[in-house]
């Protein structure tokens, strides 16, 4: 691909940000905290609040404004021929106490992609859709990636359906509750292309003063769960010599995961939560469990990594005297976005003379269900300080006009230039 066949369409740059600044702040301020961050769980009266400002935004562009069984949102542009559509979203729900950006601000990309093209006043070659997938996070109902692994396939409806919070409220409950499950179904025809702009939540671009990320890919991962199993007793009146103490496997674990991200390259880990049974101060715990997050970017050190951790849980359980498991809590495959599409948003980039370099998410996103569903890519921009999932999340309006300006500018390739092979 080459800066000839991308200028074969004229740029139109994003100039002024701030009908997507001013729906940043509209949308940051429902289920807003004390501290200036965001609480929309799934399916929450924050969550529906959002979701319906989002529909009356598509329907004041003339988009058809319709969802799926799983309540994925979707605004339809029609283009002048029914073919193949492109596809740009990303979601609205929140962790508990999250950040104003994270999701929300790759569907309002799509929206403001959609409205300079109905400004600019001539129907595009094929449709566009802007999609808020439902329950990204994962927060109250799991798994997380939900509206995009059903939209995709990659999660059966009545197994996301039967998923229940804490409370005891299942998903088809919610669903039902809020009328917001639709009949829409994909057509036979599939996807062109999906495109997801999304903040980095990350460090890289904001240390390397880079305006884009150019996302190959995203990582792999996998989530397991650690038992120890040792004796509870009295903390007084045991000597230490006699002691099967749980917690001691926990330590073992925290201090192990470190040692073995530093000897992997790329490898990151994290253990992000350790229970203690009895949990009481003068009782020696007789049950540990602990989850471990694992992540790299190629799939063959990944599994190598957790089948050398398997081997060395054992031995550490026998030195310390403690019955050790460990079983698998969730999977995600290394997911390689499509080749033809990066390519076209690099040399986009490079076309409006905006710095960009590529990188491999460290995250999970919408994007990662839909890959192996259509030819799909994605957009970064710089979060400040690498902060995410918090408060102090913020993208600059600089970094989110210029990253709008790629996203614009590769979707009107792909949406008016019906004769391209791209991708």
């Amino acid at each position: 691909m080459t800066k000839d066949n991308i200028r074969t369409i004229p740029d139109l740059r994003l100039s002024d940000p701030s009908r997507v600044l001013s729906r940043v702040a509209q949308i940051g301020s429902i289920g807003r905290t004390e501290d200036g961050g965001c609480s929309r769980l799934a399916f929450s009266e924050q969550d529906i609040e959002a979701r319906d400002l989002v529909a009356s935004w598509m329907r004041d562009l003339g988009m058809s404004v319709t969802s799926d069984a799983i309540g994925n949102l979707i605004g339809i542009l029609p283009g002048a021929s029914d073919v193949a559509p492109l596809v740009i979203g990303s979601h609205i729900d929140t962790v508990e106490n999250g950040g104003k950006y994270d999701g929300v601000l790759g569907v309002l990309a799509g929206l403001e992609v959609a409205h300079l093209i109905v400004e600019e006043g001539r129907a595009p070659e094929r449709p566009l859709w802007v999609i808020a997938f439902t329950n990204e996070e994962g927060s109250r109902f799991q798994p997380d990636l939900m509206g995009s692994a059903v939209f995709s396939g990659r999660l059966g409806l009545a197994e996301a359906l039967r998923s229940k919070d804490s409370a005891g409220s299942t998903v088809e409950q919610e669903l039902a509750r809020h009328q917001i499950a639709g009949s829409f179904s994909i057509p036979e025809t599939p996807l062109y292309g999906f495109l997801e702009l999304h903040i980095e939540q990350g460090p890289v671009l904001e240390a390397e003063e880079i305006s884009i990320g150019i996302v190959t890919g995203i990582q792999g991962f996998r989530w397991l769960q650690f038992n120890f199993e040792g004796e509870a007793n009295h903390a007084g009146t045991t000597p230490m010599t006699f002691r099967h103490d749980a917690s001691l496997g926990a330590a073992w674990l925290v201090n192990h995961i470190k040692v073995l991200t530093q000897t992997h390259d790329g490898l990151v880990g994290n253990v992000g939560d350790v229970r203690l049974t009895p949990s009481n101060i003068n009782v020696i715990p007789g049950h540990a469990r602990a989850l471990v997050d694992l992540r790299h970017p190629e799939q063959g050190v990944l599994d190598n990594v957790v089948e050398t951790l398997k081997i060395e849980l054992k031995e550490a359980g026998q030195k310390l005297e403690l019955g050790t498991t460990v079983k698998d809590v969730a999977n995600g495959s290394v997911t390689q976005f499509d080749a033809r599409l990066v390519d076209l948003i690099e040399d986009c980039a490079n076309d409006l003379a905006i710095p960009s370099r590529r990188l491999v998410s460290g995250a999970a996103h919408d994007a990662q269900m839909i890959a192996g569903f259509a030819p799909t890519a994605m957009v970064f921009v710089p979060s400040r300080g690498g902060i995410s999932h918090n408060p102090k999340e913020h993208t600059s309006d600089v970094h989110i006009r210029e990253g709008i300006s790629v996203l614009l500018t590769v979707a009107r390739h792909l949406l008016f230039e019906s004769d391209r092979n791209v991708p």
